[in-house]
């Protein structure tokens, strides 16, 4: 059970990049050809915008995501308040300096 989870969970994962991947190439020719470039070059302002933000952000959500785990499974309330409480200082930090 706990194998067919961790190979599916990996499989979307996959499958989640290689979308990615493919939009990241055919997108930007896309908006090229039936927009312009004025309409490009927006586009990519916002996309660089929101790359600085996940830099910011540097992994915060996979982390939170990763010690949610046990307090979730064992039902610990002050745990997963405490996990919360301490993600949500390190994102208005974040949101302070944008």
């Amino acid at each position: 059970m706990r194998r067919t989870n961790i190979l599916k969970t990996a499989i979307v994962g996959m499958l989640e990049e290689l979308v990615a991947i493919i939009c990241a190439f055919i997108l930007p020719r896309m908006i090229l050809t039936y927009f312009g470039s004025d309409y490009n070059g927006i586009i990519a302002s916002v996309t660089q915008f929101i790359g600085c933000v996940a830099l910011l952000k540097s992994g915060i959500g996979m982390a939170t995501k990763a010690a949610l785990y046990s307090p979730l499974y064992n039902h610990d309330v002050d745990k997963i308040s405490g996990i919360m409480s301490a993600t949500m200082k390190f994102l208005r930090k974040v949101a302070l300096i944008f």
